[in-house]
């Protein structure tokens, strides 16, 4: 049985629950992570959380964000939400 590979992901967000003058607040980000078999997540834009959750909390305090795993198959129209 080979040993767990850790999972590519993109992450999109936005910042409309944060108190921001910046004109950006509601425009989507974007960045790509790695969820590791160890649990631990690090994303390119140099974030480190300690899990998923922790991650999912951090970014749904800030606003709606989506996560998109990338070795999940991709339905024809559809795609596949991690």
């Amino acid at each position: 049985m080979r040993s767990p590979v850790p999972r590519l992901f993109v992450l999109h967000w936005d910042n409309h629950k944060v108190l921001s003058k910046r004109r950006d607040k509601d425009d989507w980000h974007e960045a790509y992570g790695t969820l590791y078999p160890t649990g631990t997540v690090t994303l390119d834009n140099g974030m480190f959380y300690r899990t998923m959750g922790e991650l999912r909390a951090a970014y749904e305090a800030m606003g709606s964000y989506r996560v998109e795993f990338l070795d999940e198959e991709k339905e024809e129209g559809n795609q596949t939400i991690g």
